[in-house]
């Protein structure tokens, strides 16, 4: 049986507080690799391997 791979990107705004100080909100972009053993309902879905990347831009 082999793995079934995954890839995700997502974009999620971020706004980091200091104390009273708000920064303004920023999206980095997060990219994963996820392989995964099967993709069935009846089983239960186990990570065989993952990697993650981020990228910031300000």
């Amino acid at each position: 049986m082999g793995t079934v791979p995954l890839v995700l990107r997502v974009r999620v705004p971020v706004r980091v507080k200091l104390g009273n100080l708000k920064l303004p909100k920023w999206k980095p972009v997060v990219r994963c690799r996820v392989n995964v053993d099967s993709l069935s309902a009846d089983n239960v879905v186990r990570v065989r391997d993952n990697s993650c990347s981020f990228k910031f831009r300000l």
